[in-house]
């Protein structure tokens, strides 16, 4: 199904050019103008192909050259944070700069614009928002925050599908993705331990949600699903001057300086995605940090793995294709939406079970946080 989703949205091609012609161009676009920066790293790919029939992405085994993902459940810290952030703004201000000479848009009509995306995700987001509300509702210190939550629901799934306006003045590559799994990390002393490590370099992986559109998706989506309260409520302004410092030094050095992005309006342009930061934050603690739903669940080897049983195995793959591409059919139907909601709502159940047994500390901590610092910036209040 997950397959089938992603060659219906192209999530295949777009991954695919980034690591085959977008990261090199835009490599090379700043090698001619700044040649002193260093390159967008990203694993090498080794062959790819993408076609109707085939889609292949032979990569480099970057794990062997010794590196690592960061632990989901401690969150980056503010060293880890920094020097990702760094790269984040490389990634936003080339491909900015580069579009104003080389229209992006125009030469990879596959990507969509990142509010476009946002509206992709709706209903997801529509149901992780229901199933955060009954989890509020257990929690007797939050019964004010749950009703706000309650009466603002439906306005806060508007306000998160139209919280990047289509006449923001920066635009560029997004990573979609952007969280702790999908940033991996290289120690100059591997053996030392936690915040002894000195980072030697990083590599972003997994760009199949790749879009075209506001730097505050990437930034809102990393802050908010790969960081702890302590880091947002203590170092957050700090570490959102690194980025809109990076993004202005390197604009101006490419000859595009961003004169009327001052960190003034860049800081009021954040406040007003920060919807973004609690909806995608949710979404993906969630996601990514239970034990309990199928997705994460280890799948063990199958009884159709038996070499006699090939010909059964074909007819059950065959048959989970088909009923796969009428589902990804149905969901992209006038009534997909509902559809779509319903099968998150059926996916949430195990989790929220788990949220209430109260068993996984770190996952429920995150949500609370979540909610709590969102309350405290006044989302919840109704217009």
């Amino acid at each position: 199904m997950v397959r089938e989703m992603n060659r219906q949205m192209k999530s295949n091609l777009r991954e695919y050019l980034v690591y085959a012609e977008i990261i090199k161009e835009l490599n090379e676009f700043q090698a001619a103008k700044a040649p002193e920066e260093p390159c967008i790293p990203i694993p090498e790919l080794i062959y790819g192909k993408c076609t109707k029939k085939e889609n292949i992405l032979l990569m480099e085994n970057i794990k062997i050259t010794g590196y690592e993902a960061y632990d989901k459940y401690k969150g980056l810290d503010f060293d880890h944070l920094k020097i990702i952030i760094e790269e984040i703004a490389r990634i936003h201000v080339l491909s900015h700069v580069y579009h104003q000479s080389s229209s992006f848009q125009e030469k990879y009509t596959c990507f969509p614009t990142t509010s476009q995306h946002l509206m992709t995700f709706k209903p997801i987001m529509s149901a992780m928002l229901e199933t955060a509300i009954d989890f509020l509702r257990s929690q007797s210190d939050k019964e004010d925050v749950t009703e706000r939550v309650k009466a603002c629901k439906q306005s806060l799934i508007e306000k998160y599908t139209c919280a990047l306006p289509e006449e923001d003045t920066i635009k560029c590559l997004i990573h979609g993705d952007m969280w702790i799994n999908n940033i991996m990390y290289k120690y100059k002393d591997p053996q030392l331990n936690g915040s002894h490590q000195e980072i030697e370099g990083l590599k972003l992986i997994d760009w199949g949600n790749a879009s075209w559109g506001s730097p505050f998706f990437d930034l809102q989506y990393l802050l908010h699903t790969s960081t702890t309260h302590t880091i947002r409520t203590t170092q957050l302004e700090e570490l959102l001057h690194h980025y809109h410092s990076t993004f202005t030094r390197l604009a101006a050095k490419l000859g595009s300086p961003a004169a009327s992005w001052n960190f003034r309006q860049f800081m009021i342009d954040w406040e007003k995605t920060c919807i973004l930061g609690l909806l995608l934050g949710c979404s993906l603690t969630l996601g990514t940090l239970n034990t309990s739903s199928v997705v994460n669940k280890e799948q063990g080897p199958s009884v159709l793995d038996k070499s006699f049983l090939l010909p059964v195995r074909i007819v059950a793959d065959g048959m989970k294709l088909g009923i796969a591409k009428l589902l990804a059919s149905l969901f992209k139907k006038p009534n997909g939406e509902s559809l779509t909601k319903k099968a998150f709502k059926l996916m949430y159940k195990p989790v929220l079970k788990e949220l209430l047994s109260g068993k996984n500390e770190v996952m429920n901590n995150r949500v609370l946080d979540l909610f709590s610092e969102a309350d405290k910036k006044g989302i919840f209040i109704k217009d």
